[in-house]
């Protein structure tokens, strides 16, 4: 396994620093000399974070390319013992929980006593102490070994870093290179190019991004279109300069400069004498500007450098660009709407499949091998790229056998170039930024063409705590995930379905979250069968899977994620979920024996439980929880939501429940992280308005049977106007209650 799919933006000195800070103050609640060694562990480890900073970041960056089992195996140790602390620390904050919902915080004023008190009560209750002092030597034991790979990674300091592609495009199509299926994208673009007018906008030039997935065809489309006879005609310069990662305006304007063959003098290295000498060049000519694989989505200052010698150029001049990033057709003003690129239709795509595999040989004079093209073709989404890379390895042998054991091989297990469809992909997950990389690796337990809800996925990333806490203002960790969410969405990682509800993954690019996230993340479902689960799995779906695998899932013991979606029996179910104690995320259907389990997983952030009758009174012991869904059996009803099963959970966030029901004494006004109520029902002859009162963090509320509010001043008692966050505030009266019994007058002094 590659050393960077173990890593891959999981790791932060200053996560494992704060981590370090906690242990030590559960350390200084034991004041006899055995926990000096200790102490002194924990000096040593934080004087080792350098250190491992440096070998984390090489790793996570690409740095080293080859498989590396040693250092592989040891970030796998690195990561168990953090992990481990981690957990500690958060059992620990359960039980600090507990003391606050007893009512005995106030007894305990001072912060270091009421420590110690939670300590020394975990100490008593199990042995915690014993588990601190493995915890804190396996962290250092482990940390030890750091400095035999500081010396891989000074090796290697010199060398330029992998995900900087090397690639280089021409403006000019390979020879005997057919284009199939682009002539609808090539006319459209061609129009939009021919068409401009600068009278629109506020410069001589505009920008059409041509926007798609890695080896969808960008770079071939446009050479297609740069090439055709119109553009030629039509602009008086062309230039084609191949960006890359590798955005910087010195070494672009030099291309741009030697394209237009203004001088051979390649030692030129002042930027404004260069650009001056380009925009004498270009004054009043009609330019179009090919800027070919572009990956610049967050520096508008160097963007605007870049294109300054074109405001001499004559009105209509076109910059067209490629690249992979929506976000990038936000940088510059006068951007027009971008062509975003799918793969190819069914029949265009076979087309160039065979050109790509019999080559110069007639595909008729073998039909069995059309057969099983037709097979490798479905697996191949699409992609242009895919089909070159996986025809030109069938091509050197049309042999049956030879054509099976492809069809039965991934795509990411074919020797391939550096220019090949894997290369290409991986280089888009290289380039996300740290904290995106485990978001997009977590989605590779969901099956090909999942429908994402954004709203759910975001809850599940902040439940394993991949979205950083807020720093400062009102900005919540739903507001960073959407910020995450929206930048993969920019990146082209996922296509937004049905405005803006449903989102879906590229079938390669959900490939590559697989690929990438290999040890971490395995799915189980009908098509996969039977598989053997790594120890080191983190997350575990099974979907449409009868014969859950227990003895292989209760071996996991890091596993934070379980997702089943079986017609796997209670019991079944439950002999898995005692053997799981590290679960924050568990997603069940017809399981109504939960409460026999349910209260052990106190980790647990995430729970959604579908086709049930209630919600079991042991869910209010799991004081972590943030987000909570019920939904109930299509065969019976779902019963009203009692007091004793959710007023303890005072940091959740959202509750989804077929029938919350609130009366006087529900508990729901406790709950003052609530950000979402979806349904509080209007008790009859009572009021229980008051349970609103403080739920001041709500963005949505739905208020329902406002029919029976017999006086104003109960609904004044919810505070409606002091809630400033509320986004959605849904009112609704019954159309079936009695309208005899309806005061108008209320009505609308409610209104």
């Amino acid at each position: 396994m590659a050393v960077e799919l173990v890593v891959g933006g999981w790791f932060a000195s200053s996560i494992v620093s704060n981590l370090i800070t906690s242990l030590i103050s559960y350390v200084k609640e034991d004041q006899s000399k055995r926990q000096l060694g200790l102490k002194a562990e924990l000096r040593r480890l934080e004087k080792a974070l350098p250190k491992i900073q440096t070998v984390m970041n090489a790793v996570d960056s690409g740095h080293i390319k080859e498989e590396n089992p040693e250092l592989a195996s040891w970030l796998w140790q690195f990561r168990d013992a953090v992990e481990e602390a981690e957990d500690f620390i958060d059992e620990m904050d359960y039980y600090q929980l507990e003391e606050e919902i007893k009512g005995k915080k106030s007894k305990v004023s001072h912060a270091a006593s009421r420590l110690k008190t939670i300590f020394q009560r975990a100490v008593r209750k199990d042995t915690t102490l014993e588990r601190l002092k493995n915890i804190i030597k396996g962290l250092y034991e482990v940390a030890a070994d750091v400095g035999h790979f500081v010396h891989l990674v000074d090796k290697l300091n010199h060398k330029q870093p992998s995900n900087t592609s090397n690639r280089d495009t021409s403006s000019l199509l390979p020879v005997e290179h057919k284009v199939v299926g682009r002539d609808d994208e090539k006319n459209n673009i061609i129009n939009k190019l021919l068409s401009f007018s600068s009278a629109s906008v506020r410069r001589n030039f505009s920008i059409l991004p041509i926007v798609g997935v890695g080896g969808i065809g960008k770079t071939t489309l446009a050479q297609f279109v740069y090439n055709d006879e119109r553009i030629e005609k039509h602009f008086s310069k062309r230039i084609w300069v191949c960006v890359s990662n590798n955005f910087d305006v010195l070494s672009l304007t030099k291309k741009i400069y030697e394209s237009l063959k203004l001088h051979q003098n390649h030692t030129i290295d002042n930027l404004d004498l260069l650009q001056r000498e380009i925009l004498e060049s270009l004054k009043s000519k009609k330019v179009l500007l090919v800027l070919d694989d572009v990956w610049n989505d967050d520096d508008r200052e160097s963007w605007g450098k870049l294109l300054a010698p074109f405001s001499s150029v004559e009105g209509g001049s076109m910059v067209l660009l490629t690249t992979r990033m929506e976000k990038i057709t936000k940088m510059m003003t006068g951007t027009m709407e971008p062509i975003f690129l799918r793969g190819l239709s069914e029949e265009n795509y076979w087309d160039f499949f065979k050109n790509c595999a019999f080559g110069d040989e007639d595909p008729k004079n073998y039909n069995k091998l059309q057969d099983i093209g037709k097979k490798i073709v479905k697996k191949l989404k699409g992609s242009p790229l895919a089909a070159k890379t996986v025809g030109g390895i069938l091509r050197n042998n049309l042999d049956d056998e030879h054509w099976e054991d492809i069809l039965n091989s991934e795509i990411w297990e074919l020797e391939q170039s550096q220019n090949d469809i894997v290369p290409a992909l991986r280089l888009s997950y290289q380039h996300l930024s740290s904290h995106l990389k485990p978001c997009f690796r977590f989605c590779s337990i969901f099956p090909q063409d999942y429908q994402f809800d954004k709203e759910k996925i975001i809850y599940m990333w902040m439940a394993l705590g991949l979205v950083r806490k807020p720093t400062k203002g009102n900005r919540r960790p739903e507001d960073i995930g959407h910020e995450y969410f929206d930048d993969l969405v920019k990146k082209s990682f996922f296509d937004c379905k049905s405005a803006g509800e449903c989102y879906v993954m590229h079938d390669l690019l959900h490939d590559l979250a697989g690929l990438v996230s290999q040890g971490e993340c395995f799915r189980i479902d009908e098509c996969s069968g039977p598989k053997s689960i790594p120890t080191s799995i983190r997350h575990l779906s099974i979907c449409n899977y009868v014969a859950l695998p227990i003895p292989e899932i209760i071996k996991l013991k890091n596993l934070r994620t379980l997702l089943i979606n079986s017609d796997s029996s209670e019991d079944d179910i439950l002999k898995v979920l005692k053997g799981l104690k590290s679960l924050c995320i568990l997603v069940v259907r017809n399981f109504n024996i939960i409460d026999d389990c349910i209260s052990s997983l106190i980790h647990l952030r995430y729970l959604a439980n579908h086709d049930i009758s209630h919600v079991p009174k042991s869910v209010n012991k799991l004081y972590h929880l943030q987000f909570l869904y019920y939904q109930e059996s299509f065969y019976r009803h779902f019963s009203d939501l009692p007091v004793d099963s959710i007023e303890n959970l005072i940091n959740l966030r959202i509750l989804s429940t077929p029938n919350t029901r609130c009366g006087k004494t529900s508990g729901i006004g406790r709950l003052t992280s609530l950000q979402i109520l979806e349904k509080f029902i209007v008790a009859m002859n009572e009021n229980n308005f008051l349970e609103l009162k403080n739920l001041r963090e709500l963005r949505e509320l739905v208020i329902e049977s406002l029919e029976k509010v017999s006086r104003v001043e109960d609904i004044c008692e919810a505070n409606l106007k002091e809630k400033e966050h509320i986004q959605e505030l849904t009112l609704d009266w019954t159309e079936e209650y009695d309208e005899c019994s309806r005061s108008p007058e209320v009505d609308e002094q409610v209104l």
